[in-house]
């Protein structure tokens, strides 16, 4: 992978910022920063399960990064729509969430969550999503 030439390959924006940091980085890095700065950067994602006494115990977090927001956010399992969170009178960077005893459990029962974060307005929906099978 070779240097890049500053003065032709990068945007104007991404060589000021590269340059007041002092940093020299290969090609596909320079297209992940770039792709970054023109999206908004991103959220990050984590999803984690445990079987409880009745359904699932399911822990959302979401961090946002750059100038992304979190104004809303809405869960389905399993083809069935979840209470969904509204967050627009106050958007946030950070949410934490926990759904207890959710769904249906079962040995050998296969799970599907997927998470629909929407930030600013105009902005596309963003998702993640969690499968897991229950073993006992």
């Amino acid at each position: 992978m070779g240097q890049l030439n500053w003065g032709q390959d990068l945007p104007l924006p991404l060589r000021r910022i590269l340059n007041k940091w002092g940093l020299c980085i290969g090609q596909r890095d320079v297209h992940t920063i770039s792709k970054e700065i023109r999206e908004g950067l991103r959220l990050k994602f984590s999803i984690t399960y445990q079987r409880a006494f009745m359904g699932n115990d399911i822990e959302i977090q979401i961090d946002a990064e750059g100038a992304e927001v979190i104004s809303a956010v809405g869960y389905n399992l399993d083809g069935f729509g979840l209470p969904a969170d509204d967050l627009s009178e106050t958007p946030v960077v950070f949410f934490h969430r926990t759904l207890s005893q959710v769904g249906e459990a079962g040995p050998g029962r296969l799970h599907k969550l997927i998470v629909e974060v929407r930030g600013k307005p105009g902005d596309a929906s963003k998702y993640a999503s969690r499968v897991w099978t229950d073993v006992t």
